[in-house]
């Protein structure tokens, strides 16, 4: 195969019959169809605006274009792309086995949702407090309260990925490890694996690093570094977390596996055993996504926070070196290019925060937009659909202008959790109904906000 001439240029420099062959993210996170097209018109610059900050062209075919001048396949048009598949007969085995579809409304879940996670959550702590004396009855607590926890994305995953981003404890093992289950069980659902697969994946994460609470607590203070010494011994967590889940009896052989492997890299640098590639367990290379994932996006007082972009380009640079490359793009599938709870600048100037994704037109989430254009806040939230035809005239200027991290304009997870969501969207699904006819307004967030 003849080697491509590309060229690496800013987003400000696409000019129409420029051929884009690479972007500096997963072709999956966006809204093209094909990997790599011509620059047909302007409109095709401004998506690319929207969501990079710099491409790749292919010199040649752009020369060609500036040649001949034809009409060449744009974004939406031609043959999708055909991927060579890098999963192993036995993986291609337990994929798409179920097409999941959403089973309760939004409205619905969301509370359940919550109900949900407050039970594991304290399962997950009481598990805890008591690892190292036997108790049946707290190992049988935690486990069915991660599977009605994980039940609750099957039927409808916004309704978690809301919750469980919205929702942190003062215990960052918990939080880490309550981010991991769900992102785990997302793309689980995503890979069409069966139920019970995607709960053993959903679990392992889960407990993979229960071991941890057996060192120092120190050693996992926010501002404290790891001396190499206490990241050498650290690494003892996975054995550590086996022999906890083994003493408990909590898990099968392959959720054991997620444990032991989770720390595999795919090109095999990990630890504790340098396996490499499809050797690594399914589950244990899904928990090794997430727990990167998870890490990145954690809030530490050292370091400035990242927004779910940045987080999901760092992850993408992973690819086929620490984790696999067809895992990263379903998984950033999953989660959505704007994650729920993440926040967003319109190019109104509004400030929004991604409710859910759109699984249609990945650019245009529905957003709650929470400050206006001149990043006051609103008395009253407005709840908006950006890929819907049927709203105001501004919402001509309400496409994504850019990613922004958490905390901006003093908007926090806290923040966010303390909106009263459910009875807001009770309100806009009433709305929607032909009967009484949509009216502007929306729900009022909380005086304590």
């Amino acid at each position: 195969m003849a080697h491509i001439k590309k060229e690496k240029i800013p987003v400000d420099s696409i000019q129409v019959g420029m051929y884009v062959c690479e972007l500096d993210r997963p072709w999956t996170s966006t809204s093209f169809p094909l990997q790599g097209f011509y620059v047909n018109s302007v409109s095709y610059i401004e998506q690319l605006q929207a969501i990079c900050q710099y491409v790749f062209i292919d010199i040649k075919l752009t020369l060609e274009w500036q040649t001949n001048k034809h009409l060449h396949c744009a974004p939406g048009e031609g043959e999708k792309a055909k991927f060579k598949s890098g999963f192993s007969a036995v993986d291609r085995n337990r994929l798409n086995r179920v097409r999941y579809q959403n089973q309760s409304e939004l409205s619905d879940e969301l509370p359940v949702a919550a109900e949900a996670l407050d039970v594991l959550m304290k399962a997950y702590d009481d598990f805890c407090e008591t690892v190292d004396v036997p108790n049946e009855a707290q190992s049988i607590q935690l486990k069915q309260s991660a599977m009605l926890a994980i039940d609750s994305l099957i039927r409808n995953p916004g309704a978690m990925l809301w919750q469980s981003a919205v929702t942190q404890s003062e215990n960052r093992l918990l939080n880490h490890s309550l981010h991991c289950m769900v992102f785990a069980a997302a793309l689980g659902r995503r890979l069409g694996l069966a139920e019970n697969e995607l709960k053993t994946a959903a679990f392992g994460a889960l407990l993979m690093d229960i071991g941890k609470i057996l060192f120092p607590k120190k050693w996992f203070e926010p501002n404290h570094t790891l001396t190499d010494d206490e990241f050498k011994k650290l690494k003892g967590h996975v054995l550590k977390s086996m022999k906890i889940a083994s003493a408990k009896k909590l898990l099968s052989n392959t959720e054991l596996k997620v444990i032991e492997h989770h720390h595999e890299k795919f090109d095999g640098t990990g630890y504790p055993s340098g396996i490499a590639g499809n050797s690594i367990h399914l589950h244990a290379r899904i928990a090794s996504i997430v727990d990167h994932y998870t890490a990145i996006i954690t809030p530490r007082p050292s370091a400035k926070p990242i927004s779910p972009a940045e987080a999901q380009n760092r992850i993408y640079k992973l690819k086929g070196v620490e984790v696999q490359s067809e895992l990263i793009e379903e998984f950033i599938q999953s989660i959505g290019l704007y994650p729920a709870a993440s926040l967003v600048e319109l190019r109104s100037g509004e400030i929004a925060t991604v409710l859910t994704a759109n699984s249609k037109n990945k650019l245009r989430p529905t957003v709650i937009i929470l400050l206006d254009e001149n990043k006051q806040w609103l008395d009253t939230f407005e709840l908006v659909d950006l890929s819907s035809k049927d709203i105001d005239k501004k919402a001509m200027d309400r496409s994504v202008k850019q990613a922004l991290e958490m905390g901006a304009y003093g908007i926090t997870s806290e923040v966010l959790n303390s909106i009263e969501l459910e009875d807001f969207i009770k309100v806009e699904v009433k709305q929607e109904k032909p009967k009484p006819a949509p009216k502007k307004g929306f729900w009022r967030r909380r005086k304590t906000v």
